[in-house]
Formats: C-alpha cells, structure tokens, sequence
C-alpha cells in the first residue's frame, strides 16, 4: 500500500495532468522492476482523466511498452482485478471539493480491486475534507508500507527501494538496451520530478 501526495492541478470535467504524469512514471518504475503490463491497472473516478492517461501513452508510448496496461475508471472496472492497481484521485483544490470521491461505493471499488499492491495518486489536503477519505488516507499512514523490496537478477542481490527514493527516469532510460540487462541500473540517476519523467 503506498499513497503517494500530489497537489496537482484539477481541470475540465475533471482532470489532473500532474497525476497523470505520476501514474505514467509509477507504470514505468513497476514494470522495470519486471511488474508485466498485464498485472496492471491505472484507475480514476473520471473519464476525462481516463483519456489524459491513454493520451499520454499514445504520444510518448511509441514502442506499446503499456500497451497492456488497463486504462479505466472505477465504475467501469467493478467485478474486475489486478495484481497491481494505481489509482488517481484527480480533485484538487483549495475548497475541499471531492466530488464523486464522496460515494462509499466508489471507495468500496477503490479498496478492493488489487491482488497484490495498491497505490493511490493525490491530494490528501483536499480529500481529507470527506470523512471516509480522511479515514482511509490515515490508515494508509497508518499500514503502508514505506519501501519496496526487489531483486536484481544480473547481480543476483536484493535491494530495498524507499518510497522518498524512487527514481522516475525517461522512457529511455527504463527500457534502453544498456539498463535492460539491470533492475539496478534503473535506480542510478538523480530523482527526477515527475513532470519531467516524460522527454
């Protein structure tokens, strides 16, 4: 369990680029770490931020990388599952506004579609506002886990990756011919602000 804290900005009907370009950049982390695309899903309360996501990937996913991938919003993946699910809140404002995030169901949803692991993307100051949410981004405080173990094969050694540490490198960078052969090489660079995860 992980959530990761992203003040990004909300827009439209609703959207969030800055949790787009985190989850785009999580996708790449998990599935350099050997995470198939398939055992993934990326889920949001919105549609326009569905197509934010799948935007991302049909511009900068030139070689289908997370061409597997499950792009979709919770009331489209209820009765589905995934080893791996990451999650974008997308509201994020200064009044406190959650939206659709304030029904039990969707948080129902949310909570109980990943097997394995569970990463929500958003702002805490401004989902804390609903009581549920506040309940569960505290028990998230509470039972996550602050660091994520993996095993690289090429030096046969085990490494713990923290949460604060995680390097979000180019697509480039992740999937070159020079790292491929290394899950060690993945995390050798400078962090890089999510942002710019995308070249």
């Amino acid at each position: 369990m992980f959530w990761w804290s992203i003040a990004g900005k909300e827009s439209g009907m609703y959207s969030n680029r800055e949790e787009a370009l985190a989850a785009y950049a999580c996708l790449g982390v998990l599935m350099r770490l050997g995470v198939p695309s398939e055992d993934i899903a990326v889920l949001t309360m919105y549609n326009e931020q569905e197509q934010v996501v799948r935007g991302l990937a049909k511009t900068h996913d030139t070689h289908h990388y997370f061409r597997n991938v499950n792009v979709s919003t919770i009331d489209s993946f209820q009765g589905h599952e995934r080893p791996v699910i990451i999650i974008s809140l997308v509201r994020s404002n200064k009044d406190g506004r959650v939206g659709f995030l304030c029904d039990p169901r969707r948080l129902t949803v949310a909570l109980s579609r990943a097997r394995s692991a569970l990463i929500f993307i958003g702002n805490p100051e401004t989902v804390c506002h609903d009581k549920q949410w506040k309940r569960t981004f505290k028990h998230f405080q509470k039972c996550s886990n602050t660091s994520f173990p993996f095993s690289c094969p090429t030096h046969n050694c085990d490494r713990v990756l923290t949460v604060d540490g995680i390097n979000f490198l180019t697509l480039e960078q992740l999937f070159s011919i020079n790292s491929a052969k290394c899950a060690c090489s993945a995390f050798s660079s400078a962090l890089f602000n999510p942002s710019s995860a995308i070249t």
